[in-house]
């Protein structure tokens, strides 16, 4: 659900959410979109099934309220299952990611 700001003509999403990545399964590039409900400091961070890091797509940059989309290059990551986690103010989620090589 959105709200629409209408004197800027802006959707604006009314709760926090990670949507599902995508491709998944994916070779080489993953696409994460999430919506924010409001401005908040943000941070997407992939992780291994180890809970090692293993990169950091943003880290910590202030991001206006709506929809935003990174994407995460894995040209050079073993085939596997990682997990991306978009962690903001008062929200964490975390969705699971196939790289097939």
């Amino acid at each position: 659900i959105t709200v629409l700001w209408a004197d800027l003509g802006i959707a604006i999403p009314d709760e926090f959410a990670i949507h599902q990545n995508y491709p998944n399964p994916f070779n080489p590039v993953l696409s994460v979109s999430f919506s924010l409900p409001t401005e908040s400091l943000t941070k997407v961070t992939v992780y291994n099934t180890l809970g090692e890091i293993v990169d950091v797509i943003e880290n910590g940059q202030m991001m206006k309220a709506g929809f935003h989309t990174f994407y995460w290059d894995a040209a050079d990551q073993s085939s596997g299952m990682y997990f991306i986690q978009v962690r903001t103010g008062n929200h964490v989620d975390t969705k699971k990611a196939i790289l097939v090589k």
